[in-house]
C-alpha cells in the first residue's frame, strides 16, 4: 500500500515540478474533511484521478472568499500572512512555526489563485488555511507516531522511493529529481531526510490502517455504479451514454483503475481515523485564526 496523500514539505515542492500527480484535481486539491472527493469520476475521463487527502488544498469560491488576491495587471497576488503568528499550531509540545506554515500555503495558494482566476472567482482564502495548518498537524502526528513505533528506513528503500518520486514527475532518474528539487531549493541531504520521514509513514499506515483489497464484485459494482451515472452502458461493453457524457469505457478496460480508485478510497478513510485516533490522544493546539478549524 502506497499512500500518496500525507505528503510532507517535499510533496509540496514535488508539485512545482508540475508533476500531473500534483495537479489540483488530485491529492492536493480536496477538501479536509473528504479524502475520497472525486472517486465518483468515470475512469479514463479527464476528471478521474487519485483520491485527494486532507493536507491537500485548492478550494476555490465561496462567500467567505477573501479580497486582494489579484495583483496589478490581473496577476495573481501573493497571500496575506500578516496575521499568521509564528507558533501557528502546537502538536505534542512540538510547534508548527509560521514559517513552516507559509511553505505549505504559499504554493498551494498561487495553484488555488491561478485556477481561480481562470474561472473568474476568488480564492477563499479561509477554507485553504484550515486545509493547510489541518494538513500539517496531520503530518506531524504521523510522523510523532511513526518515530514512537520505532519504525526505520535502509539507504536501500530512500533510493528505491527517489527512483519512484522521479518516475512519478517524469524524470529519468533519482539524480535528475534530487537536481530538480535542488533548483527548488532542497538539498540531497533535505531531500533523504523528507523520504526517509515518508517511507517511516507509510510503515505505520500499513501497520495500523487496515485496508483490504476491493474484491471483484466490488469493483464491478462500483463501475456499475459510474456507468448508471453516465446514463447508460452496461457493465461488459461501455454502451452508449445518453446523457452527452463520454461514453464510460468498457468493464476490462478500467477494471485497475476503478480498484484503484477503490482502494485510494478506503486507504483515506483509515488514514483519516488513524489521525483522529492520534490527535484525541493527543494534545493538539491551534493558533491560527479560522471559522472552519476544529477547537
Amino acid at each position: 500500500m502506497r499512500n500518496k496523500t500525507w505528503m510532507t514539505s517535499l510533496g509540496l515542492v514535488v508539485c512545482l515540478l508540475g508533476a500531473a500527480s500534483c495537479s489540483t484535481d488530485s491529492d492536493t486539491s480536496s477538501d479536509n474533511a473528504e479524502t475520497s472527493e472525486g472517486a465518483s469520476a468515470a475512469p479514463g475521463s479527464d476528471e478521474a484521478g487519485e483520491s485527494a487527502g486532507p493536507d491537500g488544498a485548492g478550494a476555490t469560491g465561496g462567500p467567505d472568499a477573501a479580497a486582494g488576491t489579484e495583483g496589478p495587471g490581473g496577476e495573481a497576488a501573493g497571500p496575506d500572512l500578516s496575521d499568521v503568528p509564528d507558533v501557528v499550531a502546537e502538536v505534542n509540545d512540538t510547534e508548527i512555526s509560521k514559517d513552516q506554515f507559509s511553505e505549505a500555503y504559499t504554493p498551494t495558494f498561487e495553484q488555488a489563485s491561478m485556477q481561480a482566476q481562470a474561472m473568474g472567482q476568488p480564492v477563499d482564502e479561509a477554507a485553504l488555511r484550515d486545509q493547510t495548518i489541518e494538513g500539517l498537524i496531520s503530518s506531524e502526528l504521523l510522523k510523532q507516531a511513526s518515530e514512537e513505533n520505532g519504525f526505520e528506513a535502509s539507504a536501500e528503500d530512500i533510493d528505491a522511493e527517489l527512483e519512484e518520486l522521479a518516475k512519478g514527475n517524469g524524470l529519468g532518474s533519482a539524480d535528475e529529481f534530487l537536481a530538480a528539487l535542488e533548483q527548488q531549493g532542497m538539498s540531497a541531504d533535505e531531500v533523504n531526510a523528507e523520504v526517509e520521514q515518508m517511507i517511516k509513514v507509510d510503515q505505520l499506515i500499513e501497520q495500523e490502517a487496515d485496508v483490504k483489497e476491493p474484491s471483484e464484485d466490488e469493483i464491478r459494482a462500483r463501475y456499475d455504479e459510474l456507468a448508471a451515472q453516465q446514463g447508460g452502458g452496461g457493465a461488459e461493453s461501455g454502451g452508449e451514454s445518453g446523457s452527452g457524457a463520454p461514453e464510460l469505457p468498457a468493464y476490462e478496460e478500467v477494471k485497475d483503475q476503478v480498484a484503484d480508485q477503490l482502494a485510494s478510497e478506503r486507504e483515506n478513510e483509515a488514514v483519516q481515523t488513524l489521525v483522529d485516533t492520534l490527535r484525541e490522544e493527543g494534545d493538539v493546539t491551534v493558533h491560527l485564526e479560522s471559522s472552519a478549524t476544529p477547537e
